[in-house]
């Protein structure tokens, strides 16, 4: 078993095989799926490798006949291949679910709330898709992603709306649209105030930070010094490395002893956490 891996292995193997119906296996396993997403997921946020409760999740998922099970477990793994250089092989992953969400039929899925999952989970896959391809330099593609997701109707959901602001900014960083992605991660840190998302909320205040850096804007080092003094409160390490050394770069690249010196911390933090 790898560092993630838990005792409980055996315990869903003995209740699999305990008689029930149909709908009833198919929704404890639909549950096992989603579980084994979030555990894969917190493997990710500690530094760990988790990638194999999202075999499982995908694996459960499918025996479960759950389309929005399968293409979220889809989402998450793509994104950490994304976060760790390989976009190419997200690429397959976000494929596959919005393959499995395209043959979904309402109302024959293991979870009742799935109706209402399609439109967000097919938005996260279209948006990440974005993401991959501004990283190979698929522009066209990149676009036309983004463009998809943004065309989704807009989620009820706080955290949700924030959440694709920010995924929105971060594409428009890579490719190169500063001035979109200024006004998309503003907007994220303004509706993460809102449902008092203090992780959520950090990381949109280092996206917008680089941005203005990037962008030469006289408030960048600002900014980013509030940032960075923020990240010291969380405990994710996902988030001090995928963030923090782009402003890193971001900072490197503007003259100043000041600016040095907190592209230097930024690196430690980055690295260290502390």
């Amino acid at each position: 078993m790898g560092p993630c891996e838990t005792a409980a292995r055996p315990l869903y193997t003995r209740w699999m095989q305990v008689p029930a119906t149909e709908a009833v296996t198919a929704q404890l396993t639909a549950a096992l799926a989603e579980l084994h997403t979030e555990a894969s997921w917190c493997c990710h946020d500690e530094g760990l490798d988790g990638m194999g409760h999202f075999t499982r999740a995908l694996r459960f998922a499918d025996q479960a006949g759950d389309a929005c099970g399968i293409a979220n477990a889809a989402w998450h793994a793509g994104l950490v291949l994304i976060r760790t250089g390989q976009p190419n092989h997200a690429l397959k992953l976000f494929a596959l679910g919005h393959f499995r969400l395209r043959g979904f039929t309402p109302g024959k899925s293991a979870s009742a709330t799935d109706d209402s999952q399609v439109p967000t989970l097919t938005a996260r896959l279209s948006r990440n898709s974005a993401t991959a391809y501004a990283l190979m330099g698929g522009i066209d593609e990149a676009t036309r992603y983004l463009a998809e997701a943004n065309d989704a109707p807009p989620p009820r959901d706080v955290f949700e709306r924030a959440s694709a602001d920010l995924g929105t900014a971060r594409v428009q960083l890579d490719l190169g649209q500063l001035n979109a992605a200024e006004q998309s991660a503003a907007s994220a840190v303004r509706t993460y105030s809102e449902g008092h998302h203090r992780r959520g909320h950090t990381m949109a205040e280092l996206i917008l930070a680089e941005v203005h850096l990037r962008t030469g804007e006289p408030q960048g080092l600002t900014l980013a010094h509030e940032a960075i003094g923020k990240v010291r409160t969380l405990q994710s390490v996902a988030v001090r490395r995928e963030l923090l050394v782009p402003l890193a770069t971001a900072l490197e690249a503007r003259p100043g002893t000041d600016t040095q010196e907190l592209a230097r911390t930024a690196r430690q933090l980055a690295t260290t956490g502390m």
